[in-house]
């Protein structure tokens, strides 16, 4: 009996200890990354919400269900170099604000364990590009333990960014119309006529 009230009060201590970490973000980790894009903020925005041809340009993302409404949840999974498939997370869509943020939150047995708030944002340069910031905010208790897990979300999310700007760009560059080439005419000369062989009118 007095060995099972020692385990209780260390469980208690250890939850009253995670919560105080948790609460005072001690926990937390941030994973940002940008890129500049060369194309308005609209179209980038427009490609990052065409969800269901994700699969089109980008590698490392894949929906398994895609999202919807502000507040409604669905579901991705990640996909590493290898073709290997990642645990499915299930988030709430928190923001999509035309034309510059998306953003939504998940987590795993609750955000007191571990979570993930994942945004992208869009900054208008002012001269038809745009900076996109790629982040995530990591917190609960396990997130000591999830060092290697954080580390490969920085690495997709620099690939997703990447493989993003060469869509973006490459929808975005003019095509130039084809030229079809115009041939002048050749201009013969006209020939001379000798004098002597011109027939005039007789006097009548």
């Amino acid at each position: 009996m007095k060995a099972l009230r020692t385990i209780l009060i260390i469980l208690i201590i250890i939850v009253i200890a995670a919560a105080v970490l948790y609460f005072t973000g001690v926990l937390k980790k941030e994973v940002e990354t940008s890129i500049n894009i060369n194309a308005p903020r609209e179209q980038v925005f427009a490609a990052l919400t065409e969800f269901g041809e994700y699969e089109a340009w980008n590698s490392p993302l894949r929906f398994d269900e895609l999202p919807g409404a502000v507040g409604q949840k669905f579901t991705f999974h990640y996909v590493d170099a290898g073709g290997n498939a990642g645990m499915k997370i299930n988030p709430e869509l928190l923001a999509l604000e035309a034309p510059q943020l998306i953003k939504w939150k998940g987590s795993i047995a609750g955000p007191i364990i571990f979570s993930g708030e994942h945004q992208i944002a869009l900054a208008d340069n002012g001269d038809g590009t745009t900076t996109l910031t790629h982040s995530e905010i990591f917190d609960g208790v396990l997130v000591p333990f999830y060092g290697g897990a954080i580390r490969d979300s920085e690495k997709n999310f620099i690939l997703f960014n990447q493989q993003l700007k060469t869509y973006v760009e490459n929808q975005a560059m003019p095509t130039e119309p084809e030229t079809i080439p115009v041939t002048q005419p050749e201009i013969l000369p006209i020939p001379e006529v000798p004098e002597d062989t011109l027939v005039t009118n007789p006097p009548s």
